[in-house]
């Protein structure tokens, strides 16, 4: 028996929120490896937290008018949360203090400018 996928005729959620979702998921995971020094623990919310994302985001996504700016909004949220986690992060190469926030200032502004950028190159070319 072939599984079919149903678009839901339920209201879309805003990009934004979407973006929000992302940063706040992903960020999760970040924190968790983090934080939590007990291997199953550490291991159990991490599937946990992938476990609810992966529902989340597949049940939004297949509602109507879920667009590309939604799975951009996705994106740029892990994007981001990669771009805070810079600053609490150890360095990898060995540089001063203020060389490494430099590094992280300028990855998190380049960050933020390819969502920008993407956002206004969807926006003139729209859904295609």
């Amino acid at each position: 028996m072939a599984a079919h996928l149903v678009t839901l005729p339920v209201r879309r959620r805003k990009a934004w929120l979407v973006g929000i979702t992302g940063l706040v998921l992903t960020s999760a995971f970040m924190l968790v490896d983090d934080l939590v020094s007990n291997g199953w623990l550490e291991a159990g919310l991490i599937a946990a937290i992938q476990v609810l994302g992966a529902i989340v985001i597949v049940r939004w996504s297949r509602r109507t008018g879920w667009t590309q700016l939604h799975s951009l909004a996705l994106a740029g949220g892990a994007l981001l949360t990669y771009a805070w986690h810079a600053f609490p992060e150890a360095p990898v190469m060995d540089a001063s203090h203020t060389v490494d926030l430099i590094g992280n200032a300028v990855f998190g502004l380049l960050a933020v400018i390819l969502l920008v950028n993407a956002t206004i190159m969807r926006e003139k070319f729209g859904n295609s």
